[in-house]
């Protein structure tokens, strides 16, 4: 029984051996294989650390090898992110104006190392476009009326997005869109066009009272003007007898001595 028992142990010990020989090597192969492969997922780019430090060295979406345990690599998402930033400008009568943007932008492909070593991917968006959109909304919005801002909205609009590329663009980060969104007033100068609209409403209004009034004048006038050239002297004659008759009350008048005639004088 002990005889058996030990070759049984022996049996084991040789097992163990076989798999320990064969296992090792596999297992430390996929161990080296699993840090030598690196994927970027689409819509990345990675970027190639050695021993952890920064390079320069970037890397498109797809399956990568690296020395393993010297380098890694880190995914950054480089895909068109949207931002919505609030202002406040003055035109530039110094009127007041609130005004919101829609940002489109991308950090650039060729530019992801340097932007993580030198900014970093935590709140970027927040920490420079931020702020250089705010700024760029007020030096345009102030060198334009209210009445071009409204009238000149696209070059308005275009002057903004040119300018916030300009100060953006050397972070590596790319303008793909913007968009102003809404531009509205103070409440006292939105009632000051509301009145001013309503009186420019009545005086279109009194105008074309006043054109109605001077048409009917004019046709009025040139109607009696034909009627007139139309009447022979004979016929005015007529009619100026006629208005005496219409006048008469039929009452003959009172006379003493002589036969009771009316005579009727024309007008000279």
């Amino acid at each position: 029984m002990q005889e058996q028992v030990k070759i049984k142990a022996k049996r084991v010990k040789k097992v163990i051996k076989i798999l320990a020989f064969v296992l090792l090597p596999l297992t430390l192969a996929g161990i080296l294989l699993a840090n030598s492969l690196s994927y970027v997922p689409p819509g990345h780019v990675g970027v190639v650390k050695t021993f952890g430090a920064l390079g320069g060295e970037t890397l498109g979406n797809g399956l990568h090898f690296n020395l393993p345990f010297v380098c890694s690599v880190e995914n950054v998402d480089n895909r068109v992110r949207k931002l919505d930033v609030s202002a406040n400008a003055a035109s530039k009568e110094l009127q007041a104006l609130y005004v919101n943007v829609s940002v489109n932008y991308k950090i650039k492909a060729e530019e992801v190392a340097v932007f993580i070593r030198d900014i970093g991917v935590s709140e970027f968006d927040y920490n420079i476009l931020f702020p250089a959109v705010q700024e760029s909304v007020k030096s345009v919005m102030a060198k334009y009326t209210v009445d071009s801002l409204v009238t000149e909205s696209e070059q308005v609009n275009a002057e903004i997005a040119a300018l916030v590329k300009a100060k953006v663009e050397k972070y590596g980060i790319e303008v793909t869109g913007f968009n102003v969104t809404e531009l509205t007033f103070s409440e006292a100068f939105r009632t000051a066009i509301e009145e001013k609209q309503i009186a420019q409403q009545e005086l279109l209004s009194s105008q074309a009272r006043a054109d109605a009034a001077l048409v009917q004048a004019e046709a009025k006038a040139e109607a009696n003007r034909l009627i007139a050239d139309s009447l022979t002297p004979l016929f005015v004659e007529y009619l100026l007898e006629r208005q005496k008759i219409d006048k008469w009350d039929g009452r003959l008048p009172q006379v003493s001595g002589g036969s009771p005639v009316v005579e009727f004088k024309s007008s000279p």
